[in-house]
């Protein structure tokens, strides 16, 4: 029987352990202690400890809510569900306790504690008043004696039973007042330990009014840890030492990037270790891992050797991002090709998960490719949907990975080479499907919305605008619709123009290290965006107003920032010339008085011209493209200067006998000899010895 001056016992019990319950009950019983209370503990599942959990109360990781550190040895160094239940069951505690104004002293035991053999009689002697004032306390003011822990030499000490001032972790019993329970809720401003440390240390330093002892021998020990581990831990499971909650110790990485496979994860981890960090692809290394699985959390991933994600912190994630257009080719190919459907499936497991969004069960050997084209837009739209809502730190579009170079503190050189492009599967590499814009418009209407709010929040070009091509599947262009221009209608249609010239400059180009393209007759852009897309510094020259207008939004909408274009004709002098033009065929406007009548030239407008010469143009390595419909001699005198400096590693040139005849094409080729040894006749795929038969060719000189 406890002395009255304990007017009030709490027990904390879960009401799942049925034997802790029953043996607290029977120790009680044993020791005629008949007045008590079970208050109800709060079970890791709790609601009050979901709600907790989300909020900024509790201290999340990182730090180690123990050494404070980033990265440690420590064991559990994340505040886990159980030890917010424990807490909550104590400010439950300590809120009845104010609301019930308890008078005198209140004990507060966990439900798996023993009372040595003495325990009963220490407790007596000790705490009454006689006793107490014996130690100056003051019950007008916090009081905290500590009566119980794990079972240690402090409970078998052979003295007589005082009270000291040192600190021992008793959470399995102690004994407070209500002005300690006052204390306790006022000064919790945030959960950043265990409500042991708490309890018994912190809160001293936060109130110094209050008079905490701890009773020695101590007369109450528990029965779920040390030498008498009769119970498991409910708080802090352990086996054999070590912890049995899966998420007791969080483990810090740098990176965690993430996006829909096919999309630019096994060449962002390339990106990252390049800058000197160990990022994994699919597997977890030193600094992180890239890996599309990791968007979501899982038990059993199909690839890597990670098992589950919620067991690492991420600083930083990343989502990795590509241009659909691009992607749902490749991703075609997973999902019908990947082994067992592992990708489709996982992918289609989350989705409806997470979005309760149904895929189909499909064989994708079996399926028309527009179902196959509308199957992997929707995962790849839901997918990154499922990225989003890890609140990634950084967005990384794979075709532009500026965003990373705030990671990049050595400034390193990376080599952007796109890794994986032409992905294995059982050993083969398949080729693409050719996705046609007429297979886009046939998928439902909200899903092609979704396509396009994509493309909006990204900043991708919607290509099923009717006007806007994905050109040499590199760059998007707007091209006009034409019934009779050549150009228009190969790009339009084969989505490329000059294929066999494009190949020849694009081998010229890497062989002399061209750091600068100069495009003469420049039309909507096509070789300028091809070469702007190489990163280097284009002069694009367009007397055609309207033409001139397309290339610049032509170089907007692909983000090409490193051009300069010119509404400009070029010429021998500085003047202003009749342009003639006719509306449907802009790519044939000319300066030439003698072709009007042959390409039925019905316009006329006033353009200024000006000598090449007389332009700043910057670099060391220059390759000139000119194609100006029988003008190009008159041009070429005007750059004689630029050409006699020898920055010209490459000039590329269409003849066109038919413009201006024989006695021109030969004044032309006798120029380009002087600065160049080797004239490649495209077409004859030869050099030129003598004028062809042909009467129209492209000359690439070098």
């Amino acid at each position: 029987m406890l002395q009255e001056l304990i007017n009030k016992v709490y027990i904390i019990n879960l009401k799942s352990c049925y034997d802790r319950k029953k043996h607290v009950e029977q120790e009680f019983k044993k020791l005629k202690i008949n007045e008590y209370e079970i208050i109800e503990a709060i079970d890791k599942d709790n609601i009050q400890v979901q709600n907790m959990m989300k909020t900024k109360f509790v201290q999340k990781f990182p730090p180690c809510f123990r050494c404070h550190k980033i990265k440690c040895n420590c064991i559990n160094n994340v505040l886990i569900k159980n030890q917010i239940g424990n807490w909550c069951s104590f400010i439950n505690i300590m809120n009845d306790i104010i609301k019930k104004d308890h008078d005198n002293l209140i004990m507060i035991c966990e439900d798996d504690i023993k009372f040595t053999e003495s325990g009963m009689d220490i407790i007596n002697k000790m705490i009454n008043k006689d006793n107490l004032n014996k130690y100056n306390l003051d019950f007008e003011k916090p009081i905290l004696i500590r009566a119980g822990s794990g079972f240690n030499s402090n409970h078998t000490l052979d003295i007589e039973p005082t009270l000291i001032e040192k600190i021992i972790m008793s959470n399995p019993c102690f004994i407070c007042n209500k002005l300690y329970a006052k204390s306790f809720i006022k000064n919790l401003k945030t959960i950043n330990t265990t409500s042991d440390i708490y309890i018994h240390r912190n809160i001293l330093l936060l109130d110094e009014t209050i008079q905490s002892f701890t009773l020695l021998p101590q007369p109450i020990y528990e029965l779920s840890s040390c030498k008498f581990n009769k119970f498991k831990s409910e708080i802090i499971p352990k086996q054999f030492g070590k912890y049995t909650e899966k998420y007791a110790k969080i483990e810090y990485k740098d990176f965690l990037c993430i996006g829909h496979p096919r999309c630019g994860t096994t060449s962002i981890s390339h990106y990252l270790n390049q800058m000197g960090y160990d990022v994994g692809h699919e597997n977890m290394k030193k600094d992180g891992i890239s890996s599309w699985m990791l968007a979501v959390n899982d038990e059993s991933y199909p690839w890597g050797d990670v098992n589950d994600k919620l067991k690492y912190y991420f600083k930083n994630v990343i989502h990795v991002v590509r241009n659909p257009f691009d992607a749902i080719p490749s991703i075609i190919l997973e999902n019908k090709y990947t082994p067992s459907n592992k990708s489709y499936n996982f992918k289609k497991k989350h989705i409806k998960s997470i979005l309760n969004i149904d895929l189909p069960n499909v064989d994708f050997n079996n399926i028309s490719l527009i179902r196959q084209t509308e199957i992997a837009l929707k995962t790849f739209i839901y997918w990154n949907k499922i990225c989003e809502l890890n609140n990634p730190t950084t967005i990384c579009k794979i075709e532009n990975i500026n965003t990373l170079n705030k990671f990049n503190k050595n400034n390193s050189s990376i080599n952007k080479v796109i890794r994986n492009s032409n992905k294995k599967y059982s050993g083969k590499v398949y080729e693409k499907p050719n996705i046609t814009f007429d297979i886009y418009e046939k998928m439902d209407n909200t899903l092609k919305k979704e396509l396009k709010n994509f493309c909006d929040k990204y900043d991708y070009n919607y290509l099923l605008n009717k006007n806007i091509f994905r050109i040499n599947k590199i760059f998007d262009m707007y091209v006009p619709y034409s019934k009779t221009d050549g150009i228009f209608i190969s790009l339009r249609t084969k989505k490329t123009w000059e294929p066999n010239v494009t190949k020849s400059l694009l081998f010229k180009f890497n062989e002399k290290n061209i750091d600068t393209f100069i495009d003469i007759g420049a039309n909507i852009g096509y070789y300028t965006l091809f070469f702007a897309h190489k990163n280097i510094k284009t002069y694009s020259f367009e007397p055609n107003l309207e033409n001139y207008n397309i290339l610049c939004n032509n170089l907007k909408i692909n983000k090409f920032n490193n051009s300069v274009v010119h509404n400009l004709g070029l010429s021998d002098s500085q003047s202003e010339l009749e342009f003639y033009y006719k509306k449907e065929k802009s790519g044939h406007g000319t300066f030439n008085e003698k072709i009007v009548r042959q390409q039925q030239l019905n316009l006329t407008k006033k353009i200024k011209v000006d000598k090449l010469d007389n332009i700043n143009i910057s670099g060391k390595n220059l390759m000139i493209k000119i194609d100006i419909e029988g003008y190009e001699l008159n041009a070429i005198k005007g750059m004689i200067n630029l050409l006699n400096s020898n920055k010209v590693k490459v000039f590329c040139i269409e003849i066109s006998r038919k413009f201006y005849g024989k006695d021109i094409e030969q004044q032309i080729i006798n120029i380009l000899k002087k600065y160049y040894s080797k004239l490649y006749i495209v077409q004859l795929k030869k050099q030129l010895i003598d004028i062809p038969l042909i009467t129209q060719y492209d000359l690439i000189c070098s």
